[in-house]
């Protein structure tokens, strides 16, 4: 079996590491429509596998990370 190619700036998709879009949504504690949306808006980056829409759990961390403000 040949080695799974990556793309580059995209090493942290790898399949042991990518999530259904229902699981991402459970994660957040949002919809699964609201995460269609941001994926739609550019805010969180996904893979296209077939039919189905995945999203790496590095992706999600670093979109938490985004969307933190520090309340002083």
């Amino acid at each position: 079996m040949a080695p799974p190619t990556t793309l580059k700036g995209r090493e942290h998709m790898t399949p042991t590491n990518l999530i259904s879009v229902q699981e991402a949504a459970t994660r957040l504690s949002i919809s699964r429509r609201s995460l269609e949306r941001r994926i739609a808006e550019g805010l969180i980056d996904c893979v296209k596998i077939g039919r189905r829409t995945l999203i790496s759990v590095a992706e999600l961390d670093r979109f938490i990370r985004s969307q933190t403000k520090v309340v002083r």
